[in-house]
């Protein structure tokens, strides 16, 4: 059989970081243009032509866009493949790419729970959310939960994908409804790159900065994102900042300025409580107290001017 060459582009250094990590589920977020779906297009051809019958999904919320940004234009997997496709190594349809070894990658959305139900029970080696902060919770987690690589795969794997899958990634910037979640599962439960055993999987947050893409004028990226945002949505996408207030009602919202050292709050201060049902939470109860507008020492080495009428959530 004549042989068949693809030319696939290096990995730049933080893509490398990404296809050797140990962990089986990760959040590579971010930066906006810091190449995580070029390196994931890259990793998943990868895997797909050294694994035999590989079988990898990718998510995103809405279907149009998840074809667009891995079936259209100049770095796309017709592009990439273009080789192997004309030696009919690899056949490439609207929504998958069938390589000659049985491996398999599906272009999929989960923008209602009908699209999401369909795939169960079906397993998968390879998930990918891609624009995870879109998809809600519920769905990436259930989805996940049919992740599984049975006994007879995990005996062919190659010596060096041995214990990698199966393997979820969560592709993001600090933005959409699913931020929080994001944000409290990956990026504040441990360092950064820091890989954790959480039941039945190996977690790891990889932060990712336009900076570390050297195909990318950095600073082109920033003049042109900062033009069209507000500030906090510029944080977000230019600054790995998960603690933008993107979307929140209260977006003046500021640590450095709304957090204080602990203190002793004096006993004749007002005090009451709040309460939510929530939605993304299951509830909160909060405990206030309303300042007459005193420096606050007591008790403690900080010292804080209040103002009269500011409220103190100390629980």
């Amino acid at each position: 059989m004549r042989e068949s060459v693809v030319q696939i582009p290096d990995f730049h250094a933080k893509q490398q970081l990404f296809y050797d990590s140990t962990a089986n589920r990760i959040l590579w977020g971010g930066d906006t243009r810091g190449g995580k779906t070029a390196g994931m297009k890259l990793a998943l051809i990868r895997w797909c032509s050294l694994i035999p019958r590989l079988q990898c999904d990718i998510f995103r919320f809405n279907l149009d866009d998840v074809i667009g940004s891995y079936m259209q234009g100049d770095f796309s997997f017709p592009l990439l493949l273009n080789q192997w496709v004309k030696d009919k190594k690899v056949k490439i349809t609207e929504r998958e790419v069938r390589f000659w070894n049985g491996s398999l990658i599906s272009l999929e959305h989960c923008s209602t729970d009908a699209a999401m139900l369909k795939h169960q029970g079906i397993p998968k080696h390879v998930r990918v959310f891609d624009e995870a902060g879109q998809i809600p919770e519920r769905r990436m987690k259930w989805l996940t939960g049919w992740m599984v690589l049975n006994e007879e795969m995990k005996a062919s794997l190659p010596e060096e994908f041995k214990n990698k899958f199966p393997l979820v990634v969560h592709l993001s910037n600090p933005l959409g409804p699913s931020k929080p979640f994001l944000r409290k599962t990956f990026v504040k439960a441990r360092p950064k790159y820091a890989i954790e055993t959480v039941g039945a999987w190996r977690l790891q947050y990889i932060p990712c900065r336009v900076d570390d893409n050297p195909s990318e004028d950095a600073e082109q990226t920033r003049l042109r994102v900062s033009e069209i945002a507000d500030d906090a949505t510029a944080r977000a996408l230019l600054n790995e900042d998960w603690d933008a207030q993107t979307g929140n009602y209260f977006a003046m919202w500021d640590s450095d300025r709304h957090v204080c050292k602990p203190l002793v709050i004096p006993d004749f201060w007002l005090r009451f409580r709040t309460y939510d049902y929530g939605s993304y939470e299951p509830w909160a109860c909060l405990w206030w107290a309303v300042s007459p507008g005193v420096t606050v020492h007591e008790g403690t080495a900080h010292e804080r001017y209040l103002p009269r009428g500011c409220l103190v959530c100390y629980r």
